[in-house]
């Protein structure tokens, strides 16, 4: 659990997302850029960075993709992939 304290509040933060951000002409040629072999990547990323935290059995983990367009519109999304899909 990180506890961050701002001006008097208090908060936890259990839940992480890792993103993958894509710039690409469109949403879905955005999201078919990341392939297998980019998610075994980044779930790897995820994995030496959950160990770090202090309690990492309370962490929530989301893996989501944000694809930027051509037209420099952003479209987020939550819980794009889940881990063990490729393997």
């Amino acid at each position: 659990e990180i506890r961050l304290s701002l001006v008097g509040s208090e908060m936890c933060i259990r839940d992480s997302a890792i993103v993958e951000v894509k710039a690409r002409s469109e949403v879905t040629v955005a999201v078919d850029a990341v392939q297998s072999a980019a998610w075994r990547r980044i779930e790897a990323a995820a994995d030496v960075w959950r160990v770090r935290h202090p309690q990492p059995e309370t962490l929530s983990m989301r893996y989501d993709i944000v694809a930027v367009t051509s037209a420099f519109r952003l479209r987020h999304l939550a819980g794009a992939w889940q881990p063990n899909r490729y393997k």
